[in-house]
């Protein structure tokens, strides 16, 4: 089969690339620019950016739109176009006799309707096209003027765009094939000398529990993330106590929660912050006002008023996108862990020993059982595997592996265990948050219902 026949035959079986307009004139022109590009101009083949999605290159940066291109017949091209859209120049340092490749620390996740490029050294991430994962993932080892000869001349100015966008953005370099081997993948294992990372005790009016007991055991075991959350009033006296406590262990970040009280405004908060450098997030609910500080006085503590009452461990799971975490750690463990579970161990507001406080099965109380104990129980690590990749809906998400997931509390679509989580309005197949905030319930059958029916 000769060249030319090849590149046809391939090219006949792969998508055309996504092709943005500069122009946004009136309906007819619209109309002659789709056709001459070979565009399928229909409403429902829009898709509307959302305002915080970071565009893709120089022809993003003007408009909030893109489109699906389709066959075109070139005898339907019209004698002459849009001022705006007859010429699309694209100056860019392409090299075309060399392969694309990415930064070991830039890993592109492809999601149902787009993807995104996480850059764990710098802890950010972009938006890019499917397309354009497809680019980097499966012709990795492509020359530009391949790319070029495959999806057709006419497509050159958008695969100069997309390759314009990841050099601006510094997510990789030219090179050749022979380059290319000096340059190894980051290693995707992960793994931890600790028994137990990360730990929640709640507590409520009723709580009559050893705290600090329970705070010398999770040392034991290694734990360097604890929440101490609280539903019912405590004085800053009393977290006091425990932080003093925790000043000699292992544990190296402290997220407190607890209920407004009269006196406890934003000063007081940053002074206690300030006294401890290891709280990294101190929440504040049901209070008269929502208010966020953070880095206050060089210190790195967020500090958090909000309005929503606390009242119970349902009030966790939520998933939202200031809570996504983009480094080494978070991706790794993603793709081999729960996001949430994995080296979890907690306590109830009851005494009970959980792996979070919202799962329904217990381990042992307190009083009788030390954490030791009942991390050691047969089914207490059941659910640490439990991974993004296999959970519905979530497998379709390009943000799988920065976001912390939930088990506790999954959509109905679900089976055992394995459902989206029920406090995630992302819908990666629109891509688009479709509830603007949470549900919260008391129990899982109201919450169940709530979300049915919103």
């Amino acid at each position: 089969m000769e060249k030319n026949e090849l590149i046809s035959q391939i090219r006949s079986q792969l998508p055309k690339l996504p092709l943005t307009f500069r122009y946004l004139g009136a309906l007819k022109e619209q109309e002659e620019c789709s056709n001459y590009f070979g565009l399928d101009y229909k409403p429902e083949t829009i898709y509307a950016l959302q305002t915080n999605d970071e565009p893709v290159g120089f022809f993003y940066k003007q408009i909030s739109r893109f489109i699906h291109p389709v066959a075109v017949n070139s005898t339907e091209q019209p004698d002459s176009l849009p001022e705006e859209t007859a010429t699309i120049t694209m100056p860019v340092a392409i090299e075309p006799d060399k392969q694309f490749k990415l930064f070991a620390c830039c890993f592109p996740v492809k999601g149902a309707s787009r993807s995104i490029i996480c850059d764990i050294q710098r802890q950010h991430f972009s938006f890019i096209p499917n397309i354009l994962y497809d680019l980097l993932v499966q012709d990795s080892d492509t020359t530009f003027a391949e790319m070029v000869a495959i999806y057709g001349a006419e497509n050159e100015p958008i695969l100069r765009e997309y390759f314009d966008f990841l050099l601006d953005q510094e997510y990789g370099f030219w090179t050749t094939a022979e380059e290319a081997r000096h340059f190894p993948e980051v290693s995707m294992e992960w793994d931890s000398p600790l028994a137990i990372t990360n730990s929640i005790i709640d507590m409520d009016a009723n709580s009559d529990f050893d705290i600090p007991s329970l705070i010398t055991q999770l040392d034991e075991l290694g734990c360097s993330a604890l929440q101490l959350r609280s539903f019912s009033q405590r004085s800053l006296d009393f977290f006091d106590n425990l932080l003093q406590h925790i000043a000699g262990s292992r544990i190296k970040t402290i997220d407190i929660v607890l209920p407004w009280y009269d006196g406890l405004d934003i000063q007081t908060a940053v002074d206690f912050s300030a006294k401890y450098q290891r709280i990294n997030n101190f929440v504040i609910h049901g209070a008269p006002f929502t208010k966020f500080e953070g880095n206050l006085n060089k210190n790195l503590t967020r500090i958090i008023f909000t309005q929503e009452a606390v009242t119970g461990e349902h009030h966790c799971g939520l998933v939202f996108a200031d809570y996504f975490v983009v480094n080494m750690t978070m991706f790794t463990e993603s793709h081999h862990f729960n996001s949430c579970l994995n080296r979890k161990i907690s306590v109830d507001k009851a005494g009970y020993i959980r792996n979070c406080p919202s799962m329904p099965e217990d381990f042992g109380h307190v009083r009788n059982t030390t954490l030791k104990a009942a991390l050691a129980h047969n089914g207490f690590t059941e659910k640490w595997g439990i991974t993004k990749d296999q959970c519905s809906v979530c497998r379709d998400c390009e943000f799988r592996y920065g976001c912390t997931d939930c088990r506790a509390y999954t959509q109905l679509s679900g089976q055992d265990g394995y459902g989206k989580p029920a406090h995630c309005h992302y819908n990666p197949y629109t891509a688009t948050w479709e509830y603007p905030g949470w549900v919260v319930a008391d129990d899982e059958e109201t919450l169940h219902s709530t979300l049915e029916n919103a």
